[in-house]
């Protein structure tokens, strides 16, 4: 494997007091070869850039500066940035949540660039994960990966590097303000149980109607949530899934295009609510509109799905 030379500033002088003190930043430079199949790579590279930053003091001022210095085209950026927030910036910092979406930016811009090479450059690794083999390499590779709170998956056949489910919430927790850190709970939970493999259902209807719910209260709690897009397209998602199904987990007996009982007992049980949610009554008014039609497949569904802005999930690739 072809090293690759990796240039970050060895020392960077930055304090929360920088402006007042007008410090100036000197800076030398430390070629780093950065190796994802070689053996706590990553690890090493972390305890080494560590001597350079453990003396400084840093807010997210600071913070920004750190991470122009980094590089997006290298994993160990993430492990370096979370150091220098461990390390220089204090837990009572009152611009923490700052600096949380400052670091998810560039954690989630090194790991779309990891995955737009990860078929040319790590295709060794690839072949040996899907087929199950074992070497020194891989093993380094994924215990690399894990340092930097990713991990390998597998869908539908195709394999690519994604966020450990806990990393974001695990190293964060103690650092956020409420909103973000229930955000990063639920997400933490969802991708940790899974949603769907190959057009199926990975859990029960019931689990999908309890997301459903988590994020609707999350949206009541947090109306001007950062986070509101993505809240809204689980949400959306998770209401598609109840009344549609999916490909692989039809709501719809194949042969007699009678509702299954597993969807029949939710339907029936959410039309009982006596404080519904918006989408509890969308929910009741598709059970009353079935109940009308025998509980059978009928014409009236896509008009009714139309008209209540519902996708429909046949076909389509979850979000997750």
């Amino acid at each position: 494997m072809k090293n690759i030379i990796f240039i970050i500033s060895a020392l960077l002088i930055l304090s929360c007091n920088s402006a007042k003190e007008n410090r100036t930043q000197s800076k030398s430079s430390d070629s780093i070869v950065e190796n994802l199949l070689q053996q706590n790579n990553i690890r090493n590279l972390t305890s080494s850039n560590h001597i350079k930053i453990k003396t400084l003091k840093g807010d997210f001022a600071s913070f920004k500066l750190y991470l122009q210095q980094l590089d997006t085209t290298r994993v160990s950026s993430i492990t370096f940035a979370l150091d220098y927030i461990n390390t220089c910036i204090p837990t009572t910092n009152n611009s923490q949540d700052s600096v949380f979406f400052a670091f998810e930016k560039e954690y989630y811009l090194i790991l779309s660039h990891l995955n737009s090479i990860f078929d040319s450059k790590y295709g060794n690794i690839q072949k040996q994960y899907e087929s199950n083999l074992k070497s020194q390499e891989l093993d380094a590779f994924i215990d690399n990966l894990a340092y930097c709170g990713m991990q390998l998956n597998m869908s539908e056949g195709a394999t690519y590097i994604d966020l450990t489910p806990d990393f974001l919430y695990r190293s964060f927790q103690h650092r956020v303000s409420g909103y973000v850190k229930e955000y990063l709970e639920i997400r933490k939970n969802e991708k940790k149980e899974g949603f769907s493999e190959d057009a199926a259902l990975l859990i029960s209807l019931e689990a999908t109607y309890q997301r459903l719910k988590k994020w609707e209260n999350y949206l009541n709690r947090y109306p001007k949530s950062r986070y509101i897009s993505q809240v809204i397209e689980l949400k959306e998602m998770y209401l598609s899934t109840l009344l549609t199904g999916m490909d692989n987990s039809v709501n719809f007996d194949s042969e007699t295009q009678i509702l299954i009982p597993e969807a029949k007992k939710l339907y029936a049980k959410i039309s009982g609510l006596k404080q519904p949610t918006h989408s509890d009554k969308i929910i009741s008014e598709y059970y009353a509109l079935l109940q009308r039609h025998g509980f059978k497949n009928n014409d009236s569904i896509p008009i009714f799905l139309e008209a209540n802005h519902i996708y429909s999930m046949m076909g389509v690739q979850p979000f997750e």
